[in-house]
């Protein structure tokens, strides 16, 4: 269950769905992508790295280790949200402290949540604390490093949960251990969501009104079949 599971688990599974799809005969082997958008991109080199894949995407996602990605993450959107600089550096002191306790001296996050509830607030767990936990343990430069398969990366610059500079990094990491293998494709007025949005600011109003989905942005599979049409064999239609 997505509330329970850990990140290990979670990759598990993905791992053996692509061993399944591997050994399927209606699949040829040699033309498998793996695609991860959002927290799938931190999934995507792991299983790059440990199987045949022609290529891989990586969308929307995290550059760097998660504990910057949370902090910059986390000042991005309380300054869209119309914070002054003095509680926006106010908040960033509470949530690297309240981090720390959950994600590095791991104490339970029911105990701390119920002490500060203002870890609470600037801290939520999006999954269980011990899938956080191992995300904050992962190393991307190292995992994507290992990635020998050519790889696309998109971003969408509207989107105000991931930047541009994690994308150039990554791109950039790729590169310099296999020259070339990497493109970096960035679609404008494109968010997290994959829902056209004129910009970061209109994208964070409209998930904190509620409304977090919208009319699906078909630039984005366009490019990336685009990519992948040019590495396996398509056919038309």
């Amino acid at each position: 269950a997505c509330a329970t599971v850990d990140l290990d688990g979670e990759a598990q599974s993905y791992g053996a769905a692509l061993d399944v799809l591997h050994r399927d005969r209606r699949v040829d082997p040699n033309q498998v992508f793996v695609f991860g958008h959002s927290i799938g991109v931190v999934h995507a080199p792991q299983l790059a790295a440990a199987h045949n894949v022609a290529g891989v995407i990586g969308a929307d996602g995290a550059g760097v280790t998660w504990m910057e990605y949370e902090l910059v993450n986390a000042r991005r959107q309380t300054e869209l949200a119309g914070a002054s600089p003095a509680e926006t550096d106010a908040a960033m002191i509470v949530k690297a402290d309240c981090m720390a306790h959950v994600l590095v001296m791991q104490e339970p996050v029911e105990q701390l949540f119920a002490a500060r509830p203002e870890c609470a607030e600037l801290t939520p767990l999006p999954a269980s604390q011990a899938y956080m936990i191992q995300l904050t343990q992962r190393n991307p430069g190292a995992e994507w490093s290992a990635v020998t398969a050519p790889v696309l990366f998109i971003y969408g610059d509207s989107d105000f949960l991931t930047s541009a500079a994690d994308h150039e990094r990554l791109a950039a990491v790729v590169n310099a251990a296999h020259p070339g293998n990497a493109t970096l494709q960035i679609i404008e007025d494109l968010d997290h969501y994959v829902v056209r949005t004129e910009s970061e600011a209109s994208s964070f109003a409209r998930v904190s009104s509620g409304s977090a989905l919208g009319p699906y942005d078909e630039r984005f599979s366009q490019t990336i079949g685009d990519w992948i049409c040019a590495r396996a064999r398509c056919t038309a239609g």
